[in-house]
């Protein structure tokens, strides 16, 4: 294909067209980016591996959830008396968490705008298409279904009423497309930047914000009372959905509900206008080799090594091949800002379970600062793929003769190190808000058990599944390597290993937790014992698992430039 001289934006088929010249029209690009997004899917369903277990599973569960949602939303809508104030929340909430969801994920889909720098499209042709490739995959039938439960639970007969409808919840489907994709694209152009530290800050301030979000709508449920609802409608119908919803409820008074359709839509051409921009300028980014950017030690622990060695201050050396290593990955983990966004967003997604409830006004057990130290899933997030993290950092510590023990033991300290201080704060945390003082010994135990035994599980997990990262802000970002399906397979295996491991001691722990605080304390004895037996078992399988396979390890992790 060549491109017209007038014209290098568009391209030259050579073939009959409408338009003059015989140039490809915008219409058939956005139908060929159509088509090239169903072979993609197509192709990874015809792949055996995980490609085709992600897929299948995505899909399976779109339908599953869709088809519930669709059921709940038409029954709430023809019957519930809430169902109005329900919806005016629903759009928004749904369009801010989807919104916030795709800038936490990223650009790691299936068909990147970068990948199409090179060939002659137009601004809006490249905007307008990728747009098209976000209506076709498992998100999008889930959205769609949940539409068609709006369309059944809100719908009103006559012809312009059905319009006002129908319309409403296109406009809906097209906020959810639109401010998502312009999120994630914003995101990924700007994490190839000088400012790539704030597109890594950005990635955890949403994966946050769209855990705060789900966190509030499920917080005491017996609360969400209809005058709960009246209130929170009120504040949402000032958002471009709420009109939506506004129009959907009112659409058999034609005159109001076009005026809340039209203010519902208003922001669609901004949003349109965003999306082409955002996409065409992450189109033209290139990603930058390497976790960080230049100078960014510099931002952490005082300055560059060489600085403080100027100063004259005493610096520990590690003796050993394992204290070395321990220390590298923890000097490592705090210089560089994508380890950093892992290990912040692991310890607040740890924590948001047991602090959002007393935030949002919840009334709360005092017993759950004994549950506070239980942080299994921040140790496992921070941890389950220690060895790609490292990336082809890894290959200097083996040449220099560390081998898969030191390797595995530094690992299990470093994970140690990180995460003890968060495990033994998170309990003082919570008997502040709680006035649980006296379970602080008993949720001290439980977090030294719980880092011990999550740190063995993560290291095990790292050695069975590694995989290099994407250079990314997404701090759950696997899909450009084609393992995102396997990394959250191995992360939910984990937590149910850990879950059956520690089954016997929580239940101890609850029971003894009814007589008395010294009860509870002596039983909760039994979790660093636990918890220390299953490190050194896991510890020890990870290590049979990659001695004498570290050259392979390293291939593994080391992701292609």
């Amino acid at each position: 294909m060549a491109t017209t001289a007038e014209n290098p934006g568009r391209i030259d088929t050579g073939a009959a067209s409408p338009h003059a010249g015989g140039r490809t029209s915008l219409g058939s690009v956005v139908v060929a980016f159509v088509v090239l997004k169903f072979r993609v899917l197509l192709g990874a369903l015809r792949t055996p591996g995980s490609q085709r277990i992600q897929v299948a599973s995505a899909v399976g569960a779109s339908v599953l959830l869709g088809l519930f949602g669709m059921a709940v939303l038409a029954g709430l809508g023809r019957a519930a008396t809430i169902a109005d104030d329900l919806l005016v929340v629903l759009l928004p909430a749904s369009v801010i968490g989807v919104g916030l969801l795709s800038a936490a994920t990223g650009v790691e889909s299936s068909v990147d705008p970068r990948a199409f720098a090179s060939e002659p499209l137009g601004p809006w042709q490249l905007g307008l298409g990728m747009l098209a490739t976000a209506v076709v995959g498992p998100p999008a039938l889930l959205a769609f279904l949940l539409g068609v439960g709006v369309l059944a639970g809100w719908w009103s007969p006559g012809p312009v009423p059905a319009a006002v409808v129908v319309v409403s919840v296109c406009a809906w489907w097209a906020s959810l497309v639109l401010l998502s994709r312009t999120l994630a694209s914003l995101l990924g152009a700007v994490a190839t930047t000088r400012f790539r530290q704030l597109a890594h800050a950005g990635a955890t301030v949403a994966s946050l914000g769209a855990l705060l979000v789900t966190q509030m709508l499920a917080a005491d449920p017996d609360s969400w009372d209809a005058e709960r609802w009246e209130s929170m409608a009120a504040v949402a119908r000032w958002t471009p959905p709420g009109q939506l919803a506004e129009a959907l409820i009112g659409a058999s008074d034609p005159g109001a509900a076009m005026l809340h359709l039209v203010l519902g839509i208003s922001w669609l051409p901004l949003l349109v206008l965003a999306a082409v921009w955002s996409t065409r300028r992450l189109s033209l980014s290139s990603p930058r080799p390497g976790g960080a950017g230049r100078g960014s030690s510099r931002w952490f622990l005082g300055g560059p090594p060489r600085a403080i060695a100027r100063s004259g201050a005493p610096q520990p050396v590690p003796t050993s091949p394992v204290g070395a290593v321990t220390a590298r990955t923890v000097l490592t983990k705090v210089r560089t800002p994508r380890q950093i966004v892992n290990t912040i967003t692991a310890v607040a997604v740890g924590a948001a379970v047991y602090v959002l409830a007393p935030l949002l006004g919840t009334s709360v057990d005092p017993r759950l600062v004994v549950l506070a130290g239980a942080i299994h899933f921040a140790v496992l997030f921070d941890g389950n793929n220690a060895f790609g993290m490292d990336g082809p950092a890894l290959w200097s510590e083996v040449l220099a003769g560390a081998d898969g023990r030191t390797l595995v033991h530094a690992k299990v300290r470093a994970s140690l190190l990180v995460m003890i201080l968060p495990g033994l704060v998170l309990p003082v945390v919570l008997a502040a808000m709680t006035g649980g003082w006296g379970w602080i010994p008993a949720g001290w135990l439980v977090a030294v058990g719980s880092v011990a035994a999550s740190a063995g599980v993560a290291v095990l997990s790292a050695v069975l599944a590694p995989f290099a990262l994407p250079d990314s802000p997404n701090p759950l970002a696997g899909g450009d390597t084609g393992q995102g399906c396997l990394a959250g397979i191995m992360l939910a295996l984990s937590v149910l290993v850990l879950g059956v491991i520690t089954a016997p001691v929580a239940a101890g722990i609850w029971w003894a937790s009814g007589t008395s605080t010294l009860v509870a304390t002596l039983v909760a004895l039994a979790a660093p014992v636990v918890g220390g037996f299953a490190m050194w078992a896991c510890r020890a399988l990870a290590v049979a698992r990659v001695q004498s396979r570290e050259a392979e390890l390293i291939g593994v992790v080391t992701p292609g430039r």
